[in-house]
């Protein structure tokens, strides 16, 4: 499934981001905020999550956990223009899959787009032939 869900409080990333993934083939969905995402992720299935650190009311820390608690391993890449080494730790000891710095590459982002949904693909794939 090739389905991502981009949340950003700034129309410009939705816009350019929803439109070179989807130039990519992959399905997009976007929130302009953390609570829309998480009514979005609630009805529908996505293969990925691409958030704004930064965003008011809930940041993109708070909405990795509430997340990782409702739907366990969704890879979860972070992006943000303030990063700091200390908020990439963070987020990569908490389990964020990535944590990239804006402004980035489009190729930069759909490597990590890829490399995010094959890596959910081969523990998915993983976790069924132990059960075989």
């Amino acid at each position: 499934m090739r389905h991502t869900l981009v949340v950003d409080d700034e129309r410009n990333y939705l816009t350019i981001l929803g439109r070179n993934l989807e130039d990519e083939g992959y399905r997009v969905s976007t929130a302009d905020n953390a609570f829309a995402a998480l009514e979005l992720l609630s009805r529908e299935q996505v293969a990925l999550v691409l958030s704004d650190l930064k965003m008011p009311r809930m940041d993109g820390m708070e909405l990795f956990h509430r997340v990782r608690e409702d739907l366990g391993e969704l890879p979860f890449v972070l992006m943000t223009a303030f990063a700091t080494v200390e908020t990439a730790l963070e987020a990569m000891k908490a389990g964020v899959f990535d944590y990239l710095m804006k402004p980035f590459k489009n190729e930069e982002i759909l490597l990590v787009v890829q490399k995010a949904i094959d890596y959910a693909r081969l523990r998915s794939e993983n976790a069924l032939l132990r059960q075989q």
